[in-house]
């Protein structure tokens, strides 16, 4: 008896028409030795239609647990890309901070190397036109000096 509550509820469930759980009703309340001998035709189609029912409804919550599972899987696979671009990224910011410090020391040397080179370059390297100075005062110089010189009576 308890058999055809789980069917009735199971059909109620499917949402069968009124008619069908009248009759299915009936079988629960059943008290005619007629009905008795129809209903095993009827309990027996029933319980292929709940059967059929639950082999599809079995089908489908199989099939969407592969698609989960599947699902799952792109989802582990994309955290350990996310993982590995996020650890590329970071080296590569490293790297970079590396270069622009490295580019800012040689620009400081750079620098540095071209200051004392321009003092070294004015002091020991007298230019073109100093040089040319230098000797007409020194021309100058001798020849004031050969005057006094004379001038005194002695000469160089």
């Amino acid at each position: 008896m308890w058999w055809v509550l789980c069917v009735v509820s199971a059909l109620s469930f499917r949402g069968l028409e009124a008619e069908t759980q009248l009759h299915l009703d009936s079988l629960v309340h059943r008290n005619e030795p007629a009905e008795e001998a129809q209903s095993p035709k009827n309990e027996t189609s029933d319980i292929k239609v709940i059967r059929h029912d639950t082999d599809n409804m079995k089908e489908m919550l199989q099939s969407m647990l592969v698609a989960n599972s599947q699902q799952m899987f792109a989802l582990n696979n994309l955290q350990q890309e996310t993982r590995k671009l996020r650890v590329g990224y970071e080296k590569s910011n490293e790297r970079i901070l590396k270069c622009r410090r490295k580019l800012a020391d040689m620009k400081a040397t750079t620098i540095e190397a071209l200051k004392d080179e321009q003092l070294a370059d004015g002091v020991a390297y007298p230019s073109f036109i100093q040089v040319d100075t230098l000797k007409e005062s020194l021309v100058q110089t001798g020849e004031q000096l050969k005057k006094l010189s004379q001038m005194l009576g002695n000469e160089i």
